[in-house]
């Protein structure tokens, strides 16, 4: 916020010198609400915590519930679907994971045109996403459970929560399911037939991509890699904001892509939690040179 101070007076200047600080205290401020505010509002949010005013989880623009929004009863916690600070799931590549990946075989994505074959053998990091959006287990099974309302401790035995799930329908939520299981539009639960999807658990670019460049890419039409600051993380793009290149996981000393890759699960800011606004194929030409 810029001021023209040439010809204030020192009472003048003091004060709109306040104005300007009181300003940027609260464009501070906002910034540091809407950062805070990240996962809780969005569809991933499970619990209690995301209901408006009318009861509503994440309300579409009209203020109605947005099919396939789901909530329990059981809790208003918001992290603990997911993750666990004790006592996690050490097998996925995704940090201290609280639940049991699937059992199920997948049918993979193939083509002719692909370098390299997809698989989801090596506890990929999609696994933790097909967790809850293959519907065969319910969102609830988790390794530690928070209790019910006002109790203390964790469920570790595996009973699901104790409350009613519910979904969002137009124009009002309903009583979803006793299971607890995704039962949502077909982007949303995937199922196991996976050959009608994106290809995840694949090498990028074909394969033998360990590092920067693109020498070794068994297919050139990809983009090259970007190494992260950390020198451990590598992702595809040119955006300044880390959270905005698509991100590739390291399976077995080779990079892959994954659900992860173009879904970032803790913010909606773009539609289905994509990374970059797909605005003319954005998403598709991050990765792909074409």
């Amino acid at each position: 916020m810029l001021i023209a101070t040439k010809h204030l007076t020192g009472k003048q200047l003091t004060g709109a010198l306040a104005v300007s600080a009181l300003a940027l205290g609260l464009i501070a401020a906002v910034t540091q609400v809407n950062a805070a505010t990240g996962i809780a509002g969005t569809r991933h949010n499970l619990g209690t915590s995301n209901r408006d005013a009318n009861g509503l989880t994440t309300p579409n623009p009209a203020g109605q519930a947005s099919v396939g929004n789901t909530y329990t009863s059981g809790t208003d916690e918001i992290c603990v679907f997911c993750h666990t600070p004790h006592a996690a799931n050490t097998a996925p590549n995704a940090p201290l994971w609280n639940k049991a990946l699937p059992g199920s075989a997948y049918t993979v994505y193939s083509s002719g045109t692909m370098q390299g074959a997809a698989s989801l053998a090596n506890n990929n990091m999609s696994l933790v996403c097909l967790s809850c959006h293959d519907g065969t287990q319910a969102m609830d099974n988790m390794i530690n459970q928070p209790t019910t309302a006002g109790g203390a401790g964790y469920n570790a035995t595996g009973a699901r929560l104790a409350g009613t799930w519910y979904e969002g329908t137009n124009p009002a939520e309903g009583t979803k399911t006793l299971s607890g299981a995704l039962n949502a539009p077909a982007y949303m639960e995937l199922g196991t037939d996976l050959s009608n999807d994106h290809p995840v658990g694949i090498p990028y670019c074909g394969g033998n991509q360990t590092g920067l460049g693109k020498a070794n890419c068994l297919d050139q039409d990809f983009n090259p890699v970007v190494q992260g600051a950390n020198l451990t993380s590598y992702a595809v793009g040119t955006s300044t904001v880390i959270k905005e290149r698509m991100r590739l996981y390291s399976t077995n000393s080779t990079l892959t892509v994954e659900c992860g890759s173009c879904h970032d699960p803790h913010n909606d800011t773009n539609k289905t939690f994509l990374r970059v606004n797909n605005l003319g194929s954005a998403v598709c030409l991050t990765c792909h040179a074409k």
